[in-house]
């Protein structure tokens, strides 16, 4: 799911050996997992927390951090600020002060959306008495950018899904109208926590009969088509996009492709072994990474560089549940952790994965100095479709922007921050193939 950070590629060529999952100790207080993981560069990763203590609806409450690479984490059983009945959908950070979390109600009375600016010390609802009521069920929050995000909801009323757009950091929310998003196919239909796609100004979320809502617009407006799942049960369990057209999904034990950007989907015939416990992808790349853990979808994690027609493992007999990646190198997984055994995640720090190249060719992203004084220069190679750069100051107030048609082989761009003071920017870089995110530091 989720979530496109650093721009890395390595040749198809690259062999997959001593691969590498390097346990890591989250102090949870009880039996649980990680229910999502975002990473926002190499050393912060959010995550929320499944906690297995059959005393809690989900068990989703709270959240771990990591601000050194997963050295060290930090846990918290409830986020300050937010009702004792409200449960965490997912997590979307910026960086690792910025963070924004969809609630939900374990009571169904209702949710939000919640913002922290301070690293997760305090939250703050954004859009009160404006979007969600006590009829509502938040299930995803996700930001394009430091300030336009969407939260989507399940119906409310039913059929009509419950969707909203911001372009001013959360402050102030916009109801996405009737006539922008399709109906509901039944009474009932809803929506899944957590489970969505996003590429660009692009996003994707699945429902529980096999329907791929799909906007083009940031969350403005919105499209339906059907995966036409066989199961009886045609509950999409996961999804991923590595650009505005290729994606994936799958429900237990059958995977489905789209490359049309989801108007259609096809039943893929994979070989090798495709775990079920989450999907996503490396950024800068098309390869695909699969994790498990259940007696049923097995343990391990596996990856495929054809879009999901071929599986290749990476491990076994390890438990990895949410994940994400950052580069080749770098990625983290959950694991189902027992109190007082250690344990709780997993950094990949091994042999680079092999992936398949955006478009067959090497792309590489280059950022610096970082920290800098002022000049920040920009560099790409093989940058052949069009490209936006933005940037934007930690408050989120853009201080840059400009697009350049085909910039080539070789590309590159001084940008002027020092203008706009010190303190800590956000590059934003957009083409038809990808978008990438990096962090700079202005002294």
């Amino acid at each position: 799911m989720k979530k496109s950070l650093l721009l890395f590629s390595i040749l198809l060529s690259s062999i997959l050996t001593n691969a590498q999952w390097v346990q890591q100790t989250v102090p949870l207080i009880t039996d649980g997992t990680f229910f999502d993981v975002e990473a926002t560069d190499a050393n912060t990763v959010w995550a929320n927390i499944y906690y297995d203590d059959g005393t809690q609806l989900n068990g989703v409450n709270g959240y771990a951090k990591t601000v050194d690479g997963g050295t060290t984490w930090r846990v918290t059983t409830r986020l300050v600020g937010t009702p004792l009945a409200y449960y965490v959908a997912n997590v979307w950070p910026l960086d690792s002060d910025t963070c924004y979390a969809a609630m939900f109600s374990s009571g169904g009375t209702g949710g939000g959306i919640y913002k922290t600016i301070d690293g997760g010390a305090n939250w703050t609802r954004k859009g009160v008495a404006s979007m969600f009521n006590s009829a509502s069920f938040p299930d995803v929050v996700y930001f394009f950018n430091a300030a336009e995000g969407v939260a989507i909801g399940d119906p409310n009323p039913d059929p009509i899904f419950e969707i909203y757009y911001t372009s001013n950091y959360g402050s102030t929310w916009t109801k996405v109208a009737q006539a922008d998003i399709p109906d509901g196919d039944a009474v009932g239909e809803f929506g899944i926590v957590n489970l969505f796609a996003a590429f660009g100004d692009h996003i994707w979320f699945g429902t529980d009969i096999g329907n791929v809502y799909h906007s083009r617009d940031k969350g403005h407006t919105w499209t339906k088509a059907a995966t036409n799942m066989i199961q009886s049960t045609q509950t999409i369990e996961d999804m991923v996009f590595v650009d505005t057209l290729n994606g994936f999904c799958f429900q237990t034990g059958l995977a489905y492709a789209t490359t049309d950007g989801g108007d259609t989907w096809n039943l893929v015939s994979a070989a090798g072994t495709i775990f079920q416990s989450d999907a996503d992808y490396i950024p800068g790349t098309t390869t695909l990474v699969s994790s498990g853990s259940s007696g049923t979808g097995g343990f391990g994690t596996s990856y495929s560089t054809d879009l999901g027609a071929t599986w290749n493992l990476i491990d076994t007999n390890i438990s990895h549940t949410a994940m994400d990646w950052i580069d080749p190198s770098t990625g983290w997984t959950g694991e189902f952790y027992s109190t007082g055994s250690g344990g709780g995640a997993y950094k990949y720090t091994g042999q680079p994965v092999a992936v398949n190249p955006v478009n067959g060719k090497s792309t590489q992203l280059s950022v610096y100095p970082n920290p800098s004084s002022g000049y920040v220069t920009v560099k790409l190679t093989n940058a052949n479709d069009d490209l936006e750069i933005r940037v934007f100051n930690s408050t989120g107030q853009e201080v840059y922007t400009n697009k350049f048609d085909h910039p080539g082989d070789f590309f590159a761009r001084v940008i002027d921050l020092g203008k706009s003071g010190s303190g800590l920017y956000t590059i934003v870089l957009d083409s038809p193939t990808f978008h990438q995110i990096r962090k700079v530091i202005v002294n």
